[in-house]
């Protein structure tokens, strides 16, 4: 059987009320007693759904009101810490126990001679690889960077000839 709706159950419950009180005359006393019992709890039942009605709509003003004051408060907390750091500067270590994030100072990317910024520089500004030709560490470099690339310093690339140590005579 299908739930029936408020509705549907006060219809329901005031039809068979309506039904003994229209056959009164066939039913015994008890019976009679128990249709009393019915009413009132009828009665009890309407009352009870305008009061929760009233609690819901009570219940969502004051939700509405709860989300006004949580915004009205992260305001002045915004507020606050604005004026914290206005008042300390954005330097300063006591920024966070306010839980603000102490800020430092930007660093830009210095750019080289030749415009190209990810190219790594040499203490001068100067690029490295400049300055390593320049003071003849130039193979260390080149060594270096074929080791990065999983390469043992001597090997000779792929598409070498045969070795001299592999030739027959």
């Amino acid at each position: 059987m299908p739930k029936l709706s408020y509705d549907q159950q006060i219809a329901r419950l005031e039809g068979t009320l309506a039904l003994v009180r229209s056959n009164a005359g066939s039913f015994p006393p008890l019976a009679l007693a128990v249709a009393d019992d019915l009413e009132r709890t009828i009665a009890e039942i309407k009352a009870t759904k305008v009061r929760q009605q009233a609690l819901f709509s009570a219940q969502m003003a004051k939700t509405d009101e709860l989300a006004s004051v949580v915004r009205r408060g992260t305001l002045a907390a915004r507020e606050l810490s604005s004026y914290v750091v206005l008042a300390l500067g954005t330097k300063d270590a006591r920024l966070s126990t306010f839980g603000i994030r102490v800020r430092g100072r930007r660093r830009r990317k210095v750019q080289s001679r030749s415009g190209n910024a990810s190219e790594p520089l040499a203490d001068g500004g100067q690029p490295l690889e400049d300055a390593l030709e320049a003071s003849g560490d130039a193979g260390r470099l080149s060594a270096t960077s074929s080791e990065t690339l999983g390469e043992s310093p001597g090997a000779k690339p792929d598409n070498a000839g045969p070795s001299e140590d592999s030739r027959q005579p």
